[in-house]
C-alpha cells in the first residue's frame, strides 16, 4: 500500500489498527512526521525541534556571536552589529557604541566606501533590535545614542515591572538574558515594485547523520520568497524629515521600512522567480550561492559542534538512566532543523543576512493568495519527502513525493564555484 504521512506534536502515535507506538524519546518537538504502512516493517520518523544545529543562529544576539566565533565578520555576511546588555547604563552605552552608529562601511575598503557612501546626504540611522522581539516587534530605527538609550531604558523598566519570575523564566529557557543588537541599516536598499523595500525569505534544512564523518547534511530550498513593504519609500523622505526636525525612528515610516508583514496586511508575498527586476539581476543564483556559502561552509563547524555536544549529552543521560539497555530508538528516526533565513539586498545587489528564524511561521490564511499558498504546500511536501527519505524508498508509489525536489544540497552549489 502507498505510504501515508502525518504530523503532530504529540509524543504518541497509532498504527492503522489502533495500537499505540512507544515514545520516541522524552524530548518535546515542534513537528513530528512519520510514515507507516499495513505491514510490520519499521516506521520512519523525523522530528523537528530537538536538533541543536541552529542554536547558535536563532536569537539575534547569538547570531552575532556565532559570526564572530566563526571569524566571519570580515566577510560581511551580516550588517555590522554591536551587542548591548539589556541593563546597560548610559555611560556603558556610550563606551560600547563609540562616537557614531554602525554603518555598512565600517569594515569595507576605501574603494567600496567611496563608491557606496552617501556623501552625507542621508541621516545617520541604525537599526536597534530588542532581545526577544519577533515578527517586526521590537525593531527600532535610531538616529543617536541618546535615542537608543531611551528605548533600552524604557524596555528595562518594563522588564523590572514584570517581576523577578519573568527574568528567571528567560534565564531558564535561554541560559542567559539576551542582549540588544545595534545593527547597521541596509542603505541604500534595492527597491522594486515602484520604489518599495523588500527582503528575501529562503529556507535551510539541516538533517543530522550522527554516525557519518560529516554529521549533518545542509539543504537549501531554491524557491525563494520575496516580502514587499506595504508602502513605497519616498524620494523626499529624508528632506521632509529634516525640515520637520524628525530624528531616528520618526524618519522611518514602518509601512515603508518594515517588510515582514507584521505592520500591515498590505505586505505583498511573491516568489523571487516571478519578480522580473530581481531575475534580471541573476538574484536567484546569487541567493543560492550566498546561502550555500554561509550555511554550507562558514557556519558548519559551529553547527557540527553543537550537534555533537548534544548527542554526547543524550547518550550520557541514557546510560545513567538505564546502564544495561540500548539507547537506540526502536525504529528508524532522524532529527532535522528547519529555519527561515531573511536576507536584504543593497542597491548594488549585495546580499546581507538579517536573521535566522527557527520554527518559521506561515502568514495568516486570509492573506495568502493561491499561487503563494501552493508554494507553501509544495514546500511542506518537499520537506516531508526530504527528511523521511521517501524518494529513496523502493517498491512504493510516491506520486505525492516525486523524484524531483526543490531542496538542493549546499555542497552541490559550492562544488560549482570556480
Amino acid at each position: 500500500a502507498p505510504p501515508s504521512s502525518s504530523s503532530s506534536s504529540s509524543s504518541h502515535h497509532r498504527r492503522r489498527g489502533g495500537s499505540t507506538l512507544p515514545k520516541l524519546r522524552n524530548h518535546p518537538c515542534t513537528l513530528r512526521v512519520e510514515i507507516t504502512d499495513n505491514s510490520e516493517s519499521p516506521l520512519r520518523i523525523a522530528v523537528h525541534g530537538t536538533s541543536a544545529a541552529f542554536d547558535g543562529l536563532e536569537d539575534k544576539d547569538e547570531l552575532v556571536r556565532t559570526i564572530q566565533r566563526c571569524r566571519c565578520e570580515e566577510l560581511n555576511i551580516s550588517p555590522t552589529s554591536i551587542l548591548i546588555k539589556w541593563d546597560v547604563t548610559k555611560d556603558e552605552c556610550n563606551n560600547v557604541v563609540g562616537s557614531r552608529l554602525p554603518s555598512l562601511h565600517d569594515h569595507e575598503d576605501n574603494s567600496l566606501n567611496n563608491n557606496n557612501n552617501n556623501s552625507g546626504t542621508e541621516p545617520d540611522i541604525a537599526v536597534l533590535k530588542a532581545p526577544l522581539g519577533s515578527r517586526g516587534e521590537g525593531i527600532y530605527f535610531v538616529g543617536s545614542i541618546d535615542e537608543m538609550y531611551e528605548i533600552i531604558e524604557a524596555n528595562r523598566d518594563k522588564t523590572y515591572e514584570a517581576g523577578q519570575d519573568f527574568l528567571e523564566n528567560i534565564i531558564e529557557t535561554k541560559g542567559r538574558i539576551p542582549s540588544w543588537v545595534l545593527q547597521a541599516e541596509i542603505r541604500p536598499p534595492l527597491l522594486i515594485k515602484d520604489g518599495r523595500k523588500f527582503h528575501i525569505r529562503t529556507y535551510v534544512v539541516v538533517v543530522e547523520k550522527l554516525y557519518h564523518e560529516d554529521m549533518i547534511d545542509v539543504y537549501m530550498y531554491n524557491r525563494h520568497e520575496v516580502r514587499i513593504a506595504a508602502e513605497r519609500v519616498s524620494d523626499q523622505e529624508s528632506i521632509v524629515a529634516d525640515s520637520l526636525g524628525l530624528t531616528g525612528s520618526k524618519q522611518r515610516g514602518r509601512l515603508a521600512h518594515i517588510t515582514n508583514g507584521s505592520s500591515s496586511e498590505l505586505t505583498e508575498r511573491v516568489l523571487l522567480q516571478d519578480v522580473d527586476e530581481l531575475m534580471a539581476m541573476n538574484m536567484q543564483d546569487k541567493v543560492n550561492t550566498f546561502v550555500a556559502q554561509a550555511f554550507g561552509r562558514h557556519f558548519v563547524p559551529d553547527m557540527i559542534r553543537r550537534v555533537a555536544r548534544q548527542e554526547q549529552m543524550v547518550q550520557q543521560a541514557a546510560r545513567i538512566a538505564s546502564p544495561t539497555s540500548s539507547s537506540a530508538a526502536p525504529f528508524p528516526t532522524s532529527k532535522f532543523a528547519m529555519a527561515g533565513v531573511d536576507l536584504m539586498v543593497t542597491k548594488e545587489g549585495r546580499l546581507y543576512l538579517l536573521e535566522v528564524n527557527n520554527n518559521p511561521a506561515a502568514p495568516p490564511a486570509h492573506l495568502t493568495k493561491d499561487p503563494f499558498a501552493d508554494h507553501l504546500v509544495g514546500y511542506m511536501t518537499d520537506l516531508v519527502g526530504l527528511v523521511l527519505g521517501l524518494r529513496n524508498m523502493p517498491d512504493t508509489d510516491n506520486a505525492t513525493f516525486p523524484q524531483t525536489c526543490n531542496f538542493i544540497h549546499a555542497n552541490d552549489i559550492l562544488n560549482k564555484e570556480p
